[in-house]
């Protein structure tokens, strides 16, 4: 009896050992469930206008609160009068930038109501960008986008003058809770990786490049990426209403 307790307590040993291998090979960067009354610190408050972000409870599935921006004609950020743009968009802080070269799962949801205008309007309502440290970066398109126009929904990826699709969806994404997870590696050659899911479905595979290099749009070493979500357009006459939730961003051992 002593023998067999001892071996129970070597396979159990064993076990706990391997669970946390699997454990710490994800660490947890930063995540925003949008139960709090305050925008989190992990976004900066720039990127809308007053007003055009707050925290909505009910909608959420979970019956709990998310974040609701309202975008109307002429919202246009300080840096940004007078030009075509108009956002409200959360943008994560720069300590939490991703770099070349490492491996990292983005969670989050989107809802677009029913009643979102169909129109012809450039709209992003996600994206990642490679962060510029000079202001001669061209093209300057975010890397990987997820934009909304004509009532389309795709997924784009762009590291030279070309962007490329890399998912389509015709298919009315209106009215419903949209849970995205992205697995990515950012890097400027064959190395980078983006791995899509919408909603327990795998819709992307990609590899190739994910990053703009220094002799394609003067992107200067070290690189590092940045994360936004909302709605950022070309200016448009129509209101928009988008409700964000379940961010999570984690630095995962395999991709």
């Amino acid at each position: 009896m002593k023998h067999i307790n001892i071996i129970f307590l070597i396979l159990f040993s064993n076990f706990l050992f391997k669970l946390n291998i699997c454990k710490s090979q994800t660490y947890l960067i930063s995540e925003d469930n949008f139960e709090s009354d305050s925008l989190s610190n992990i976004w900066r408050k720039d990127k809308f206008v007053s007003g055009a972000f707050s925290n909505f409870e009910i909608l959420n599935k979970d019956k709990k609160k998310s974040g609701k921006f309202v975008l109307k004609s002429g919202d246009q950020i300080e840096k940004e009068k007078g030009t075509i743009y108009e956002r409200a968009e959360l943008k994560e802080i720069k300590k939490i930038y991703s770099v070349d070269d490492t491996n990292y799962e983005y969670k989050f949801s989107l809802y677009l109501p029913q009643d979102f205008p169909i129109v012809s309007t450039r709209l992003v309502i996600a994206q990642w960008k490679q962060n510029c440290s000079t202001d001669t970066c061209s093209p300057d398109n975010p890397v990987i986008a997820l934009r909304y126009n004509n009532g389309i929904f795709h997924i784009t990826t762009q590291s030279n003058f070309i962007r490329d699709t890399l998912f389509l969806q015709t298919q009315s994404i209106l009215g419903q809770w949209l849970d995205f997870e992205f697995k990515i590696r950012f890097s400027s050659n064959s190395n980078g990786r983006i791995l899509g899911i919408l909603n327990n479905k795998q819709i992307i595979a990609y590899k190739g490049p994910t990053a703009y290099s220094e002799s394609n749009g003067d992107y200067r070493p070290p690189n590092s990426y940045y994360f936004k979500f909302g709605l950022y357009r070309d200016i448009c006459p129509e209101t928009m209403t988008i409700y964000v939730d379940n961010y999570s961003k984690s630095k995962i051992k395999k991709l």
